[in-house]
């Protein structure tokens, strides 16, 4: 069977499209306890094993409290989750720099200030997989406004979007209809009532 190969790229392009984005939402909603982090990572840390240099995971370790490494890098994705598109744009890549080491500074430019930096080079290296994924974060991101929502960080499907999803619309949607009703449902009701036809009575003919 004869299959278009721009509809399988297409195909392609989508499923990592979204597979991306899960990833980001993931992490951006990520709780604050060594259970998600570690099911996280179990889960994700193929993503970072081919392209994090030891001494880098090794800093993070130093740096956070607790070895919380993926904390510091969630609390970096929540910032330009409600960042601007300037924001996102510089965000991205200093997420690249800051956590993953790249970037184009030589050994001949100095001085550095951490030895991770031992890993920039002159050029930039291919896209990688973390790169790819996190460039995702220049589309279009919000926060639920639910406030009970569990996991609040979403890609809106539409713009104006303001709820993750349905589930968490519906309080929203059944006070709005509430406080409609109070206060233009005696009015509504008058109207209708007024528009319903009357019976007509029908007189017996006489013979």
């Amino acid at each position: 069977m004869y299959t278009n190969s721009s509809n399988k790229n297409k195909s392609r392009t989508l499923a990592a499209r979204t597979d991306a984005q899960e990833f980001l939402r993931e992490l951006a909603n990520l709780r604050d306890d060594r259970t998600a982090a570690e099911r996280f990572a179990g889960r994700y840390g193929k993503v970072f094993q081919s392209e994090v240099p030891m001494t880098l995971v090794q800093e993070w370790a130093i740096q956070a409290e607790e070895e919380k490494v993926l904390e510091p890098l969630r609390d970096y994705v929540r910032h330009l989750w409600i960042g601007d598109a300037r924001t996102k744009a510089w965000g991205v890549f200093a997420t690249l720099e800051q956590f993953f080491a790249v970037g184009l500074r030589g050994p001949e430019t100095g001085p550095w200030t951490r030895s991770t930096q031992w890993f920039q080079g002159r050029a930039l290296p291919p896209e990688s997989e973390c790169e790819r994924i996190f460039t995702y974060l220049n589309e279009a991101t919000s926060i639920c406004e639910n406030r009970e929502c569990p996991a609040a960080y979403f890609f809106p499907h539409r713009r104006g979007q303001k709820y993750c999803s349905e589930t968490c619309a519906a309080p929203a949607q059944r006070q709005f209809k509430t406080n409609w009703w109070r206060k233009h449902g005696p009015k509504w009701r008058t109207k209708r009532k007024s528009k319903t036809p009357k019976a007509k009575h029908v007189r017996g003919r006489k013979k």
